[in-house]
């Protein structure tokens, strides 16, 4: 009885280990999310982030639990497509950030226009600086946010177009969108306390 009782566990245990994505490894970048409001009922995602992995970075995308427009590439890499939004359904199993956040259903992100992946000289460059990703969306939301990226080195080439993600990491909001936030809460207590 005591040895089905462990086979049961250990069948159990394996399954959940199984469920989680087997990630390349975590991303090293320290990626910046300033949060604009445009008006209108409108909000600006930025995202911004220097390339500090070991080989030019060829892809960027970011999970949302929210709809958005996609407004600017990386300024400076006019190859750049996009940047485009996806629901979760139509991805590759890798790029399911959904086991890490049930709450995730879209990615919205660039890369490099097809035609051109592999020359390094298309891809963000090590030590290179990269800003100007932004979409709009009417949601504002400054939690931390899921991003993914692949190098030319450990995302297409070696993974023959499977579309692996190379790294993934959490966004850091700037400054800027803390003292937003800040501002909005403040505005809302001043509400409160004048009714």
């Amino acid at each position: 009885m005591k040895t089905k009782i462990f086979i049961l566990m250990l069948f159990v245990t394996t399954g959940i280990c199984n469920a989680a994505i087997d990630w390349y490894y975590d991303s090293p970048l320290t990626v910046l999310e300033e949060i604009t409001d445009i008006g209108g009922g409108d909000y600006r995602y930025k995202y911004s982030f220097e390339n500090v992995d070991t080989s030019p970075i060829w892809s960027f995308g970011v999970y949302t639990t929210f709809l958005t427009n996609g407004e600017n590439t990386f300024i400076g890499h006019p190859t750049w497509a996009g940047p485009s939004s996806g629901s979760m359904t139509q991805v590759y199993t890798e790029y399911d950030a959904r086991n890490l956040d049930p709450d995730i259903a879209f990615i919205v992100g660039t890369s490099y226009e097809a035609g051109m992946y592999g020359d390094p000289s298309d891809g963000i460059a090590v030590n290179e600086l990269a800003s100007g990703f932004s979409f709009i969306s009417s949601i504002f939301d400054s939690t931390p946010k899921y991003y993914k990226y692949e190098t030319i080195d450990s995302g297409w080439t070696q993974s023959n177009g499977t579309g692996k993600v190379a790294a993934v990491g959490t966004t850091v909001p700037e400054p800027l969108t803390v003292l937003f936030f800040g501002a909005g809460a403040i505005a809302i207590l001043k509400h409160k306390r004048l009714h």
